[in-house]
């Protein structure tokens, strides 16, 4: 139901939901939290700009931020731009028509999951989706442990 792309950009703002800071995350740094490859992210980053859910900032100290408070979106909101969700619903086995009329063997079941997915995601904010007791990153930075110096040994022969 969920394509790669609609998954990655759920996933990427839900990372700067989650940030715990209002300084704007470099694509990277949201790649690396995330496991999105950071190419991939970066173009969903900036149609995610586009349509106005995050703003970004070029140059130093610049980044992805959102640009909406997150109870204000919906996994609905993210999803919609990647995986259009308004029209026509296709058909689960495929056919070219597939409505009431000339309804198909699965149709009735799928229209059913249809409307509970549809709802879900229209009724869950960012906010909700976001992990609110994960550590932010500051904290993480702190847990992390310090790599040790390369020590040198000498073998007596």
């Amino acid at each position: 139901m969920l394509s790669r792309t609609a998954e990655y950009a759920v996933r990427a703002m839900v990372a700067l939901r989650n940030s715990g800071t209002s300084t704007p995350l470099l694509a990277r740094e949201i790649a690396l939290e995330t496991g999105i490859p950071t190419n991939y992210l970066s173009k969903v980053l900036h149609t995610l700009a586009r349509m106005g859910f995050v703003s970004s900032t070029r140059g130093r100290n610049g980044g992805f931020k959102l640009a909406r408070s997150a109870r204000e979106i919906t996994a609905f909101d993210i999803v919609n731009v990647f995986d259009p969700l308004t029209g026509e619903r296709r058909c689960f086995l495929g056919n070219k028509t597939c409505s009431q009329a000339t309804a198909c063997a699965a149709h009735n079941q799928w229209n059913r999951v249809w409307t509970v997915y549809e709802e879900f995601l229209k009724t869950t904010s960012l906010d909700r989706l976001a992990y609110t007791d994960l550590p932010k990153k500051a904290d993480l930075a702190k847990k992390r442990p310090r790599r040790r110096a390369h020590r040198e040994t000498t073998h007596d022969a």
